[in-house]
């Protein structure tokens, strides 16, 4: 019994590492006709630098560190960071090969968990002559239940200890929290909750960490340098039709949006800059959806990482900045939509479709909090 136990801790905790959505995908491939490339990014005509690849990638101290999670976000920090001046096909979403050399990885020499091939990758990118970010792709994720926190805060202390940054800053997708957030939505934030029992309803008693980090990203700046995400009428209908025949559900487009956040015409994205009145990101212990009635709104999304990074880092490295920058690559869900586990299942099937277009802004706006803002102040929790 013993072994056989093993044997399935292997297999979730590898599905879990590998995981290219933060939810169970089924069978669900996404359904878009013609996807079009990120494009070429037009840094100059917009008054900015275009970062280029450091000429010194020794895995080496860094002021500011930037840290992302899944292929989709990897790939979409790549484009912004590394290869702005060439359109990275949809497809390096889940193809690495093509673009990823540049990157190396710290293997070290501590045990690495079952199911793991890396600590974490990482590059050096300037994003002027005098800032320079190191950018780290994790290797490890907080929903490897199996063996705890402990691997996630292993390869936190492998980066602090060796890449040294003031600024610490996460990056990626999320889920949306209320009805506000269309598809695109980024947001920075300065704040993390941690959802720390298995109740379904927010708890007053969740510890939040908050940290005095002010960015101060040129915001008409951002939005000029993202990119539209590729909504049509056309890929949402057969986005629905692959969606219902993944699942055997029978919903229609009016039941999956009810709050039409796929398709709002706003710009992409709508940048927003929360940490003025500071909304704290909402990291879950187990996945949560957020729902059109609006039950986490008080939160600025939902992820399944940062909290722990606050609080981790604030424990054991007071002296570090943190902060968070996220997109809402699935908004909230129709809270009637039943069976209830369909609610997570569409937003599943929505950054599996989308997530690599919604990550670049994400992508976007953690450039503009890093090339400028603060990247030295003390810590709280509250």
């Amino acid at each position: 019994m013993n072994t056989f136990k093993k044997v399935i801790q292997l297999m979730v905790m590898t599905l879990l590492l590998v995981a290219f959505a933060p939810y169970s995908m089924g069978s669900f491939t996404p359904a878009l006709k013609n996807p079009p490339p990120l494009p070429v990014i037009d840094w100059t005509a917009n008054g900015a630098q275009i970062p280029v690849l450091s000429q010194d990638q020794s895995l080496r101290q860094c002021d500011r560190a930037l840290i992302v999670w899944t292929n989709a976000e990897w790939a979409a920090l790549d484009h912004v960071f590394c290869s702005s001046q060439t359109p990275m096909q949809y497809t390096s979403a889940t193809s690495t090969s093509g673009w990823s050399t540049h990157w190396a990885s710290y293997k070290g020499t501590e045990q690495l968990p079952q199911g793991a091939y890396y600590w974490f990758k990482y590059c050096y990118v300037d994003l002027t002559p005098d800032v320079t970010v190191c950018l780290v792709k994790a290797g490890i994720h907080l929903d490897i239940k199996s063996e705890g926190q402990v691997p996630f805060d292993q390869m936190l202390e492998l980066v602090m200890k060796n890449v040294s940054p003031k600024l610490f800053v996460t990056t990626g997708t999320a889920g949306g929290a209320s009805v506000f957030q269309t598809l695109g939505t980024s947001m920075a934030v300065t704040s993390a909750s941690y959802q720390t029992d298995s109740s379904i309803v927010p708890d007053s008693n969740w510890p939040t960490y908050t940290s005095n980090w002010q960015p101060s990203p040129n915001l008409s700046q951002a939005l000029a340098l993202s990119t539209t995400v590729p909504v049509t009428a056309d890929d949402l209908a057969a986005t629905v039709t692959e969606f219902n025949s993944s699942y055997t559900y029978n919903f229609t487009l009016r039941q999956l949006d009810p709050d039409n956040l796929l398709m709002q015409v706003y710009p992409s994205p709508m940048c927003d800059y929360t940490y003025q009145t500071p909304i704290p990101l909402l990291t879950g212990t187990a996945f949560l959806t957020g729902t059109n009635d609006n039950l986490y709104g008080k939160y600025a999304f939902i992820e399944m990482d940062d909290a722990e990074i606050f609080r981790y880092v604030q424990a054991n490295y007071p002296g570090v900045t943190l902060g968070a920058v996220r997109d809402i690559s699935d908004p909230v869900q129709n809270v009637n939509l039943l069976p209830s586990e369909a609610q997570g299942n569409w937003g599943s099937a929505i950054y599996a479709t989308y997530g690599f277009y919604t990550a670049s802004n994400s992508a976007i706006l953690s450039w503009a909090c890093l090339v400028t803002g603060n990247i030295s102040a003390p810590a709280t929790q509250d």
